[in-house]
């Protein structure tokens, strides 16, 4: 028997060639029926390559050239019935049926049906009867062959996902909806101290886990609360914080699995950042140790020196994260002429006033500043496709500060935007944002 090459698609379905023209298997055991079915066949434009007029015969024909359509009579001599032909060479060939017949009675169709043919016609047939036959048998194999891809590639993908989850460094706990163990890879079982993942088998309770992994924490009864909320809810949540008995600072990531609308699963994911959260903790021991010599007094805002300090870290800190860091460098217009016509009071206030647009525009994790006089600046993770949405938030936050109070002065600020880049020092950040500045300045003078 010949063996049918498997494409790369997925192991043993012979992808469709739409390229060439698609070949027929004529099987008709009266000759004069078979011999007029395959002319009108080559007419139409397809290849009708072959007749045969028994089962046997046109099992011969399949293995020694793959038949894209049969067209079957139903009703044959020899052991095999053409039902039966049908199901082998589905099954062998992969190969669309469109059963002949001159019997349309209930029994002859539900014994036909459970080979699956693509068809069926009544003899005597026309050729614009076969021509449509033919073509929806096509459309249906192609569709029949793709679901086959589908189903065999994710069977591929779920033994390859074991080896991914199995080479990354984050640690991976996979269930099923039953709370069932599915994965759990090496770098899970080092940092909880499991041992070898094969001692866990798949479909295993995971509940004795979770409790292993809550006596390690230094607040188990916290630990586990969050656990079940997360499984209940079945909502992602990146980013939460584990604390462990021995020290070590985890951060957590939960991602409810689903296939369209079918929930299948929990993904857990720690990675180990206790180095990270120490060197953020130690800069935030830095601002709070010297912290009148690092804040504005006018603004509660970091000044110039507190800026410089805690930006140099904010960078080395986020490039390891791989964000993208945007300074925004403001200039509050007009302060001058405010503080000569209505006092350095007034001034403070506008000041002030622009200190507080700009802690409502960016986060609390952002790196808020006044630099001196009328500048001021904001250091910010975040796509570079936003930043002209921030800037456009801060400048109508403005306008609606001039709008809900009366002022003497109006407030309103140019800004310059650049993205820092990989080993630039602070220095020339500000020098290029200040560039950026005066490039605004003067695309909005009128």
């Amino acid at each position: 028997m010949k063996t049918f090459a498997a494409t790369s698609t997925a192991v043993g379905v012979r992808a469709p060639n739409q390229s060439r023209t698609p070949k027929v298997l004529i099987v008709e055991d009266e000759a004069i029926v078979a011999a007029d079915l395959q002319h009108t066949v080559n007419t139409l434009g397809y290849d009708a390559y072959a007749t045969a007029a028994s089962a046997e015969e046109a099992l011969h024909h399949a293995h020694q050239v793959a038949p894209d359509v049969v067209l079957m009579d139903i009703r044959l001599e020899g052991h095999l019935s053409g039902i039966d032909s049908a199901m082998q060479l589905r099954e062998e060939c992969d190969t669309a049926i469109v059963f002949l017949t001159s019997h349309a009675d209930d029994s002859t169709i539900e014994r036909a049906r459970k080979s699956r043919p693509s068809g069926y016609l009544l003899k005597p047939v026309t050729a614009t009867a076969l021509k449509a036959a033919i073509g929806l048998a096509m459309d249906a194999r192609n569709r029949d062959h793709w679901a086959r891809v589908r189903e065999m590639t994710l069977k591929l993908r779920g033994a390859e996902l074991s080896d991914v989850l199995d080479s990354i460094s984050s640690s991976v706990l996979v269930e099923t909806p039953e709370l069932k163990l599915r994965h759990i890879n090496q770098p899970f079982c080092r940092m909880f101290g499991l041992g070898d993942p094969l001692a866990h088998p798949q479909d295993t309770d995971t509940e004795w886990l979770i409790q292993s992994i809550g006596a390690q924490c230094e607040d188990h009864t916290a630990y586990s609360t969050l656990v079940g909320s997360l499984r209940r809810e079945r909502k992602p949540s990146t980013g939460d914080i584990v604390r462990l008995l021995d020290g070590r600072i985890l951060e957590r990531d939960y991602v409810p699995l689903f296939r369209g609308q079918t929930f299948r699963g929990h993904l857990w994911a720690y990675r180990d950042v206790t180095s990270r959260e120490r060197e953020r903790l130690a800069l935030v021991d830095r601002v709070d140790a010297p912290r009148s010599a690092l804040i504005d007094e006018c603004t509660g805002l970091h000044n110039r020196q507190g800026f410089h300090d805690l930006a140099q870290g904010f960078l080395r800190f986020l490039g390891r994260n791989q964000q993208k860091k945007i300074l925004f460098y403001f200039d509050l217009d007009d302060l001058g002429s405010i503080n000569e016509r209505f006092g350095s009071g007034v001034g403070d206030q506008a000041v002030r006033d622009m200190a507080e647009v700009l802690r409502e525009c960016f986060r609390d994790s952002d790196l808020i500043a006044r630099l001196g006089g009328d500048e001021f600046a904001a250091l910010a993770c975040m796509p570079a496709s936003e930043t002209h949405a921030v800037k456009q938030r801060v400048l109508a936050r403005l306008e609606s500060h001039n709008r809900e109070q009366a002022r003497v002065y109006r407030l309103a600020a140019h800004v310059g935007i650049v993205e820092h880049v990989a080993g630039e020092r602070l220095e020339g950040l500000l020098a290029r944002a200040e560039e950026a500045l005066s490039l605004d300045r003067r695309a909005r003078a009128p």
